[in-house]
């Protein structure tokens, strides 16, 4: 996690190695799943799926991220969580999908199967108040960045 120089604006910090390390713990279960003739493109239909991401999520993204701000700024993290479609980020802390639309601001929502496993970032895109402009943005997860926006009080 590499932290932001001005730490009096909000606290931003690259999480793409965690985050990569997520995706690679989901995409490690694929080839059992699919010796079980469960293949990656059906992925999306079981909740089973959905359980399994939410909860590597939570162990490899969510507990590491809240244990290294707990540390660092004795403060408590409070992300939204994963899978849920909100009906705003104000008053929350999120992990930001960076795309090449330097104008536009996306919140990580889940992980799609869409090309093959595990490849598709799913996000809510808000404005500068945490308010939702546009939901279910799909972005490939080799075309992002991901940082830890953490609101500052």
């Amino acid at each position: 996690m590499k932290e932001s120089e001005n730490t009096k604006q909000p606290v931003i910090l690259s999480i793409n190695k965690l985050m990569n390390l997520y995706r690679e713990s989901l995409t490690s279960i694929s080839p059992a799943l699919e010796q079980a003739q469960v293949t990656w493109d059906v992925f999306d239909d079981f909740e089973e799926i959905e359980t399994i991401s939410e909860s590597l999520f939570n162990l490899i993204v969510k507990y590491q991220l809240e244990q290294f701000i707990t540390a660092k700024y004795s403060s408590k993290l409070k992300l939204p969580p994963y899978g849920f479609y909100l009906k705003n980020y104000r008053d929350l802390d999120y992990i930001e999908v960076k795309t090449e639309d330097e104008d536009s601001q996306y919140v990580l929502v889940l992980v799609e199967s869409k090309q093959e496993a595990f490849d598709t970032v799913m996000c809510d895109r808000i404005d500068e108040n945490g308010n939702i402009v546009s939901r279910e943005n799909e972005f490939l997860w080799n075309d992002v960045d991901f940082v830890l926006k953490v609101r500052t009080k």
